[in-house]
């Protein structure tokens, strides 16, 4: 599935050159290193940042989690909404800093 998938972008995309929707794809792409240390550390600060809830101290990545499932939703669509709205966050950062011309390169 995964083999056929990429055929058929590289068909899309390279051949016919159908290259409209890819920007979003670009956004990520020019910047990816910045992705890969952005993200270890965000996760990493939402574990350490402490936030009070009542009585006791919990992590901000809980709080913000909870917060997701204080709805109803069930876990696994909570889990889902939290990565989403982490990599549309993301992906505004990205947009802007493509846009501003800034690449981290290696």
């Amino acid at each position: 599935l995964a083999m056929m998938t990429l055929a058929s972008l590289i068909y899309i995309i390279d051949i016919k050159k159908y290259t409209a929707w890819t920007k979003h794809f670009i956004y990520f792409g020019m910047n990816s290193l910045l992705v890969f240390v952005g993200s270890g550390v965000i996760g990493r600060l939402l574990g350490i940042i402490k936030i009070h809830q009542g009585e006791k101290r919990i992590a901000l990545k809980s709080w913000l989690y909870q917060a997701y499932q204080f709805n109803g939703l069930d876990p696994k669509i909570s889990s889902l909404l939290f990565a989403l709205s982490f990599m549309l966050m993301f992906y505004f950062l990205l947009r802007w800093v493509y846009y501003k011309g800034w690449f981290w390169r290696m």
